[in-house]
């Protein structure tokens, strides 16, 4: 992993669990938080993840201010037409998942659905790889792609490596409570009262004084 990957994966640390709109969906935010504040903080974040993967793959293309200029406006378009085709494939997952009894046509329609986004979105990386060579040149191209399977793998075992530590960390604090003793109930009077007699009284082997005869008669 060069430098700069491992830059990235640090400030990466740095961010709250989210939703990764390309490949992960992960607990978001306190159920504090009301709908208003996690849509804005999934959005604050969200930006935050595009502005690290700009920086990565421009470090890693190498681009001169030129190719910046026009290699930009065309990413990002495609990426908001390919996101827009991952939502559509999310959604009609989501749909097939909340089916109650479904027939073996709603599964068939479903799942030719998903094939026809799946094409909708190779077609769509083929045209915009065609535009892509038109502003860089073709082995930039290829680095591209590479280097969005690395940035996303970074963020995904990243992301997986706080979930997990969070759940041990979790089950660490369980063990801690189950193993720490339970308190003292306090005892009722009437048995503070009897403790407190058998403190008072001698040892076994203590021979107490005899009484004289006749003696409290």
């Amino acid at each position: 992993m060069d430098s700069f990957l491992y830059h990235i994966k640090k400030i990466i640390v740095g961010l709250p669990v989210l939703l990764v709109s390309v490949t992960l969906s992960l607990p978001a935010f306190s159920q504090q938080n009301n709908p208003q504040d996690e849509q804005g903080n999934n959005e604050n974040n969200q930006q935050k993840i595009e502005a690290l993967k700009m920086a990565y793959l421009t470090n890693q293309l190498n681009l001169s201010p030129e190719e910046a200029q026009k290699f930009w406006p065309v990413y990002n378009q495609y990426e908001q037409d390919l996101q827009q085709i991952n939502k559509e494939e999310r959604a009609n997952r989501q749909a097939r998942d909340n089916l109650k009894n479904p027939t073996d046509q709603q599964i068939e329609q479903s799942l030719d659905k998903d094939f026809q986004l799946r094409q909708q979105a190779l077609q769509l990386k083929e045209k915009y790889s065609q535009q892509f060579r038109k502003v860089i040149p073709s082995h930039k191209v290829a680095k591209l792609y590479q280097s969005e399977r690395e940035f996303n793998m970074t963020l995904i075992q990243e992301l997986h490596r706080r979930q997990n530590a969070g759940t041990n960390e979790n089950n660490i604090q369980q063990v801690q409570r189950q193993e720490r003793p339970q308190e003292r109930k306090p005892l009722p009077q009437p048995m503070r009262q009897m403790q407190r007699m058998e403190h008072r009284m001698p040892p076994p082997h203590v021979h107490l004084p005899r009484i004289p005869h006749g003696i409290g008669r």
